[in-house]
């Protein structure tokens, strides 16, 4: 199979997935969709540093076995108090006399309880693991934001740093370095900036493109960058083709998320995420 083809498979897919979820608009999927993500919450009220410290978060929560505690959405009011409005350098003089990150991380989890609902017995046979985790989360993202004034300002940070794609991960991974793997990295980066040309290498896009290669991808940074790679590589070559055909081109962010939507059937800008079955059954009203 040509990429062409393998493009014009996943399009073809997409495209009766969508009619079946009786989802008319598939291009709002193909920019950054943060925004649109968080519209019913106050994120639009925040200064500029305080919505990256929030998009952080959020983001943050895609770690594994954390969404269903953090839930940000449904607790951005409680996150936002405990967080003292997104605001980074409030958020960690909280915590300035408590001796070391781990006791910080301990105090934030006490915040968390009073909001967040997790059982600790059964979190990996380690108590609280999973939100003392969103706590680090929390506290290198304020590390990190608390000497910028504005998002440009981030974004320039980002950019002196994006020689290629590995440096830009590995720069963001160091100040994130509780919580957030390369392809949560990405998961942030991603559609944080679209200056930022990055698949994120997650389980649905190193499964499809593992089969389109014919190779495998292990549970390594270097295998995620590799999927990174081969992944840009074959953008490239069905841009080359679309490009012969007089069509327009693509971006790496689309065809990641033409993957994501694929696999996952999760059109999360839709409400369409309770399976096909609820919109058979709207349809039948």
């Amino acid at each position: 199979m040509t990429a062409i083809e393998f493009y014009r498979l996943t399009e073809e897919t997409l495209n009766n997935l969508a009619k079946a979820y009786d989802i008319e608009d598939l291009e709002k999927y193909y920019q950054l969709t943060d925004i649109e993500s968080l519209k019913e919450t106050r994120y639009n009220e925040l200064d500029e540093i305080g919505q990256i410290f929030a998009q952080i978060a959020f983001h943050g929560q895609n770690a594994q076995r954390i969404d269903k505690i953090v839930d940000f959405k449904n607790n951005f009011d409680f996150i936002d108090k405990v967080t003292e409005n997104f605001n980074p350098k409030k958020f960690l003089d909280k915590y300035e006399n408590i001796e070391n990150i781990e006791n910080k991380q301990k105090a934030i989890v006490e915040e968390l309880r009073k909001g967040l609902k997790w059982n600790s017995k059964n979190s990996n046979k380690r108590p609280d693991s999973f939100a003392k985790r969103f706590a680090g989360i929390l506290l290198c993202a304020a590390e990190y934001l608390k000497t910028f004034a504005t998002r440009e300002d981030v974004v320039e940070d980002l950019m002196k740093n994006y020689t290629n794609f590995t440096s830009l991960i590995d720069y963001f991974t160091d100040r994130m370095n509780i919580g957030f793997s390369v392809p949560l990295s990405c998961d942030f980066l991603k559609e944080f900036d679209d200056r930022f040309v990055l698949p994120k290498p997650d389980v649905h896009l190193k499964d499809t493109m593992a089969k389109y290669l014919k190779k495998r991808y292990k549970d390594t940074n270097k295998d995620n960058y590799q999927c990174i790679k081969d992944t840009i590589d074959v953008v490239n070559e069905i841009n080359a083709e679309l490009k012969k055909e007089g069509k327009q081109e693509m971006t790496v962010y689309q065809f990641d998320r033409m993957i994501y939507l694929v696999c996952s059937q999760n059109f999360f800008l839709d409400d369409k995420t309770k399976g096909i079955k609820k919109v058979f059954l709207d349809k039948i009203e």
